[in-house]
C-alpha cells in the first residue's frame, strides 16, 4: 500500500487562510465564484504598464512562391 497525503498538507494556505476563504465565500453563487477565480487570476497576472505596453517588433514576413503544373496544360490560360 502507499501512504496518502492528507489533502490539507497539499493546500498552499494555511488553515486560518483556508478558514478565511470559505467565510469570503459561503453566500456566492457560483457565477459570482467563477467572477472571483477570475479576478484572482487577473490580479495573479498583471503586467507592470511599461512592459504592457511595448509593443513586439514585428517580423518579417517571407516570401510565398506559388508553383503550379497540369499535365493538361490547363495552368497555361490561369497565368
Amino acid at each position: 500500500m502507499t501512504t496518502q497525503v492528507p489533502p490539507s498538507a497539499l493546500l498552499p494556505l494555511n488553515p486560518e487562510q483556508l478558514a478565511r476563504l470559505q467565510a469570503a465565500t459561503t453566500d456566492l453563487t457560483p457565477t459570482q465564484l467563477a467572477w472571483v477565480s477570475g479576478y484572482f487570476w487577473g490580479v495573479l497576472n498583471q503586467q507592470p504598464a511599461a512592459l504592457a505596453a511595448t509593443p513586439a517588433p514585428a517580423a518579417e514576413m517571407p516570401g510565398i512562391t506559388i508553383i503550379s503544373a497540369s499535365q493538361t496544360g490547363n495552368a497555361r490560360r490561369v497565368c
